[in-house]
């Protein structure tokens, strides 16, 4: 099977295994996971021109899906959104290492809510376990 259609697939079982889940830690108020490093890194200069092949519309989309959710404590959703963001090709080396540790800022959230005895955060560190690489 092709690496892309491999790829395809892993998005669409991960798509699955999180829509599932996609609503278990929503919550209200301050996200324990900050965003400022990720917001930063995704923020164009006026003028400037996207790189070859890449949809400004599409990367921003995603990037702002996984501000909303991480914002609103909805770990799930925004482990999608984040994962879609670090398999994106045409990231600079900037955004991917803000995408990296946002994702590791959201698990280690996601950890610290499972020790506590979190059950739907066990289920998502789960999901995002079977889905890593």
């Amino acid at each position: 099977m092709p690496a892309k259609n491999r790829q395809s697939k892993v998005n669409e079982v991960f798509a699955a295994l999180v829509l599932t889940i996609s609503l278990s830690i929503a919550g209200c108020g301050k996200s324990d996971v900050d965003t400022a490093a990720l917001e930063k890194a995704f923020h164009a200069p006026p003028g400037a021109a996207p790189a070859q092949g890449q949809s400004p519309d599409q990367v921003s989309q995603v990037m702002l899906q996984a501000l909303d959710a991480i914002k609103k404590n909805n770990y799930a959703d925004g482990a999608q959104a984040l994962q879609v963001l670090r398999s994106h090709p045409n990231l600079n080396a900037d955004q991917l290492t803000a995408v990296q540790d946002a994702m590791a800022a959201l698990q280690q959230q996601l950890v610290r809510r499972a020790d506590a005895g979190d059950v739907r955060a066990k289920q998502t560190l789960e999901a995002l376990r079977t889905m890593k690489r």
